[in-house]
């Protein structure tokens, strides 16, 4: 169902990691499907498609948190990650997540790059 918001992107963004409140920085993207479709040729030119299941992942950079322990953090295998568009009113819920990648922290500007999360379930919620 479509929102008066629905066309509208950008703006404030806040990450929330098992109730832990992240300074989201630069570019978040979210892969909202658990299915990768690839197409192939046969030797005849005709078209086949396979298809797998693949996690539902979202891409995000943000401040260093304080006290927070990256070797800890690393360890917890299911974190509930939500990230809150709040000015396009949009909320996605990744559950069961873990971290993935190798986190890299700027110590000139503190922000945290190199990670993403992978998760088995996500959901979209879209305020009215």
């Amino acid at each position: 169902m479509a929102t008066e918001c629905c066309n509208s992107f950008g703006g404030r963004i806040t990450i929330s990691v098992n109730g832990v409140r992240y300074s989201a920085r630069g570019e978040i993207s979210i892969n909202p499907t658990n299915r990768e479709v690839q197409a192939g040729s046969n030797h005849d030119g005709s078209v086949f498609f396979t298809s797998q299941p693949v996690p539902y992942t979202a891409q995000m950079n943000f401040s260093q948190p304080c006290g927070l322990v990256w070797d800890a953090e690393l360890l917890k295998c299911a974190l509930d990650v939500t990230i809150r568009e709040d000015d396009s009113r949009r909320t996605h819920f990744f559950g069961r997540a873990r971290w993935v990648g190798r986190p890299q922290v700027n110590l000139s500007t503190g922000e945290v790059t190199g990670l993403s999360i992978a998760s088995q379930s996500y959901r979209k919620v879209e305020d009215n």
